[in-house]
């Protein structure tokens, strides 16, 4: 969808569909344009949500300083929000404004427990035939919490081998869905047929 001009009249519609209790998604879906744009156009005309605008409780020196130790031991912003009672995203934008969040930061590709990671994968790849979309299911079923991107780095740099076992995965799931396909459908015709 594209970014709209918010006119007078569009505007009106926007503070309605607001008072209506609709999401900014839904607003957007209305209006004909993206959720970020409808909450651009709230925040910038003052319709804004009140629940929205307000920001949590101010950090202490001593809260930023846990948050910068507890970074240099290389834990997420989950983990150190646990320990802090704060959200990963507080957590994260702490972190911006003192900026640790430069690349040398360590990133979820970068992790330290590869090692731990990398035989379950290679195990749910071998021995489950499974492509990568159903290996990071698989591994966020098991309380790991690893992007799909950063499974992918990894495997494509580290792990070559087992990256083209996966790749071969996604082939042969690939074809014998095809395959599937194409029986159901002739298995249609054929009742069609009759």
């Amino acid at each position: 969808m594209a970014r709209i001009t918010w006119t007078k009249r569009r505007l009106y519609h926007l503070r309605r569909l607001m008072d209506e209790g609709l999401t900014y998604r839904q607003i957007g879906q209305r209006l004909g344009t993206t959720r970020d744009s409808v909450r651009g156009a709230a925040r910038e005309y003052g319709f804004m949500r009140p629940e929205l605008c307000t920001r949590g409780p101010d950090w202490s020196r001593e809260e930023y300083d846990t948050l910068e130790r507890l970074m240099q031991q290389g834990l997420t912003y989950r983990e150190i929000g646990e320990q802090l009672g704060k959200t990963r995203n507080a957590c994260r934008h702490a972190a911006h404004r003192l900026g640790l969040s430069e690349p040398g930061r360590q990133k979820m590709r970068l992790r330290y427990d590869w090692p731990r990671l990398v035989p379950m994968i290679r195990d749910l790849a071998e021995v489950q035939a499974m492509a990568l979309p159903q290996v990071h299911q698989r591994l966020e079923a098991l309380g790991e919490e690893v992007g799909l991107h950063a499974i992918r780095y990894h495997l494509r740099t580290h792990e070559p081998e087992l990256y083209q076992v996966i790749v071969q995965n996604a082939h042969s799931r690939r074809a014998r869905m095809n395959a599937l396909r194409g029986m159901r459908t002739r298995k249609r015709q054929h009742q069609e047929a009759a």
